[in-house]
């Protein structure tokens, strides 16, 4: 934010590939991207999909104030200073396979930060909006990879499309998040019997159901 209240886009911090809006702490990201915790705004852009047709109705909550517009039309607006209230939006017609562009924006002015976004149908269950819904924005690379914590939760597997090599200083530089908890890696190391992955070890165990992230 230009000021504290101003709740603008005055400056950009920094830019990030998230998978989707599921996240109970911010205030890690932000402070990453801003140097700050507070007096903060975020903006997610990208392309949304549905797998099927039907009519959607999308739910937000979040701390503090935010809204979700799709192809430029308002679907819930609450730019307002509180937090952890649940905003409905009307039902939206999505046809399957079809893109539409997605901004959502949310503040945060003081204390923690978090943000989900969920959807339903008449025939699908409230959940959150699965990954594969989105599309990153057009022109921004990706550099895929596909992870997998193992059954101890002290292994990660991150395999590539393409051979990994010249791992020296890679443990020096990856960060590795639990629920925006930062796991220290203890090695990482090329994968037996596949040239195209790496096995990252972790000092401590990353816990059932955590959402981890990796940079």
């Amino acid at each position: 934010m230009s000021a504290p209240g101003a709740r603008d886009f005055a400056e950009l911090g920094g830019t990030l590939l998230e998978p989707q809006i599921n996240f109970s702490g911010l205030t890690g990201t932000f402070e990453e991207l801003t140097g700050r915790t507070e007096h903060t705004t975020a903006r997610w852009t990208g392309q949304i999909e549905a797998s099927q047709d039907g009519d959607y109705t999308f739910y937000a909550i979040g701390d503090n104030g935010f809204r979700l517009l799709i192809d430029g039309e308002p679907v819930i607006g609450h730019w307002e200073p509180d937090w952890d209230r649940e905003q409905t939006s009307a039902p939206i017609t999505l046809k399957a396979g079809e893109k539409h562009d997605f901004p959502m924006e949310m503040f945060q002015d003081i204390g923690g930060a978090n943000m989900f976004l969920r959807w339903s149908t008449p025939t699908m269950p409230k959940q959150l909006v699965p990954t594969s819904a989105f599309t990153p924005p057009a022109g921004f690379e990706v550099f895929p990879v596909e992870l997998t914590v193992g059954e101890d939760g002290r292994r990660l597997l991150a395999r590539f499309e393409d051979r990994v090599s010249d791992l020296a200083q890679v443990a020096d530089h990856l960060k590795i998040e639990a629920d925006t908890t930062a796991m220290p890696v203890k090695s990482v190391a090329p994968a037996r019997g596949d040239r195209d992955s790496l096995v990252v070890t972790l000092s401590e165990p990353i816990q059932k159901d955590q959402q981890v992230r990796v940079t």
